[in-house]
């Protein structure tokens, strides 16, 4: 009964409570839930436009995050040194403007277009002048890491602030001379991502290389000992010899297109409407001709060659066979390197031969034949000395004059009152050498300041080992006179001005020289392949073309190889 009333009681309750809820609290409940509603909706809403903006955030860091990996993440490993894309350039670039430069008007006869783009140009049958310049800029790398990373493993010490700074005023210099910023040369230079505060440690690093190297290059020395062994066992190299020759021309019959200097359109068309077979008829007619042509020729030589038994004999006989009886019959002191015929020097530097000898031999890629005979053998005892100098270069005022003239010659005339300013700044700094100590010493202090000769004004004037033939006639001639002697001075004209010359005496003998400096050469060359050999070079993102042909024919010769091998065990 309890529990019924309970319940009675419960739904008069509900009951009491429904009336309760009025049109306007049903209206105001709505309303309520609209508003929950919006509320819902605005969170939502702002947590899909947080999420975007998360994305776009992460989205601008992976570019900025890519952007600087890219200029500042290893491009390429060389050894323990991750090196940029910004510094590859910069030595790309660089090995590129010096092969320009060095070569000028010249790379055309190289195949080189600066025009065209350098991925389209082939360097060689394998390589595009891109993968050429890589591997030059590759190479350059190895080299200056290899010399920094040796120098500083020694504790070898060098202040690099001088040659920054020079390098720093040059990159300027050119900047103002092409009138832009310095800034965009740079880029213009080296490439997009150069800066100039990067720029600086390259510069850095290349002159502690570069006096590292000079360090190891002094501690060179080659002895007596090791000059002479290297002659003795190369003398054909260094030696000269004396000989008579005759050349004896084959009279091969030329087309009369080729005759008059060039050939005719008819002949032209018929060329380009010639067949196979009638072109492999004709170039064997011409191979005919030459051939009998030789053969007349070779006649001709030996029948010379029974006549020249001696030298006079030869001279006489010279006349009579020489295809150009104007041409010098006689050959002193000729080095082996400078006959053309392979077979002729072969011959003239046998250690057989001996003075009276004679042959024919022929010449295929001359058209002709040498009738020789022997003289000598010998080596040279060339003299070779030290000196020093002062250029004072003839200065031109720039006049309307001048300019037409260099444009018309492609030279500057040198007026006489250039002439005369140039002698006259000579002789004051002469005068100012006398007035002094008058020593060597102090002729390289004035060399130093005063030289316009930018091969030798930062070393005192000096040039060592210099043979006859070096140096401008006019300077040569002073230097070669046999009165000189230690110590002598005076003032020397030449086409590029004035020269105060001092003579410091006298040096190793031409041979010896080539040998030494041969010698010393192969030294520093394997001390420093041994340092760039021990530096590996890792392309992790496959960006060097020529490391991968390097690899394709490393695997071919590797297969080649196996193959040979396995062939010749087949065999046995």
């Amino acid at each position: 009964m309890a529990k019924q009333n309970d319940t009675i009681k419960k739904g008069e309750e509900e009951k009491q409570t429904e009336k309760k809820l009025t049109r306007y609290d049903m209206k105001m409940e709505r309303r309520r839930q609209q508003e929950l509603k919006k509320a819902r909706n605005r969170k939502i809403t702002i947590g899909v436009t947080a999420a975007i903006v998360v994305c776009i955030v992460a989205a601008i860091g992976a570019k900025i995050y890519g952007r600087y990996q890219e200029v500042n993440g290893p491009y390429i490993t060389v050894g323990s040194h991750e090196i940029t894309k910004g510094e590859f350039d910069y030595y790309y670039n660089n090995s590129y403007y010096s092969y320009v430069n060095t070569y000028g008007d010249y790379i055309s006869y190289f195949g080189l277009d600066t025009t065209k783009p350098l991925d389209q140009q082939q360097y060689s049958d394998t390589q595009t002048w891109k993968d050429y310049f890589e591997e030059q800029a590759v190479n350059q790398i190895k080299m200056i890491y290899a010399l920094k990373d040796a120098g500083e493993a020694e504790g070898f010490t060098y202040d690099t602030a001088e040659d920054v700074e020079t390098n720093l005023q040059t990159l300027a210099d050119a900047a103002d001379s092409a009138g832009v910023k310095e800034a965009d040369y740079v880029t213009a230079q080296f490439g997009e991502y150069a800066k100039i505060d990067k720029i600086k440690q390259y510069f850095a690093d290349s002159a502690y290389a570069g006096a590292y190297y000079e360090k190891i290059d002094g501690e060179i020395e080659i002895s007596d000992d090791e000059i002479k062994t290297y002659y003795e066992e190369n003398k054909s190299d260094y030696d000269s010899v004396d000989y008579l020759m005759c050349e004896i021309d084959a009279d091969i019959p030329e087309d009369e297109a080729e005759e008059a200097g060039a050939e005719t359109a008819e002949t032209e068309a018929e060329t380009e409407t010639m067949s196979e077979e009638e072109a492999a008829a004709k170039e064997a007619a011409e191979a005919e001709a030459k051939e009998k042509a030789m053969a007349e020729a070779g006649k001709k030589a030996e029948a010379m060659l029974a006549e020249a038994g001696s030298k006079d004999a030869f001279m006489a006989a010279y006349e009579k066979y020489a295809t150009d009886p104007e041409m010098t019959a006689e050959h002193i002191g000729t080095s082996k390197s400078t006959i053309a015929s392979t077979e002729a020097s072969g011959w003239l530097f046998d250690e057989a031969r001996k003075a009276g000898d004679s042959t024919v031999i022929e010449y295929a890629d001359g058209d002709c034949w040498y009738v020789l005979l022997f003289e000598d053998r010998y080596l040279k005892h060339e003299k070779t000395f030290d000196m020093r100098h002062i250029l004072v270069n003839f200065e031109e005022e720039d006049t309307e004059e001048t300019a037409d003239s260099a444009a018309e010659t492609g030279e500057t005339e040198v007026s006489e009152e250039a002439k005369a300013a140039a002698k006259a700044e000579a002789e004051k700094i002469y005068q100012e050498w006398k007035d002094g100590d008058a020593t060597e010493d102090s002729f390289a202090e004035l060399a130093n300041t005063y030289s316009d000769d930018t091969g030798s004004n930062t070393n005192g004037g000096l040039y060592e080992q210099v043979y006859e033939g070096r140096m401008v006639a006019s300077v040569n001639d002073w230097i070669f006179d046999s009165s000189r002697k230690a110590g002598d001075t005076g003032l020397v004209e030449s086409e590029y001005g004035w020269h105060i010359m001092y003579f410091v005496g006298e040096n190793a003998e031409r041979w010896q020289v080539s040998i030494e400096n041969m010698l010393h050469s192969n030294q520093i060359q394997e001390k420093v392949n041994a340092l760039t050999d021990a530096l590996e070079v890792k392309d992790a993102k496959g960006v060097l073309n020529y490391l991968k042909q390097q690899e394709a024919e490393t695997a071919s010769e590797t297969e080649t190889g196996t193959e040979t091998a396995s062939e010749t065990e087949t065999e046995k």
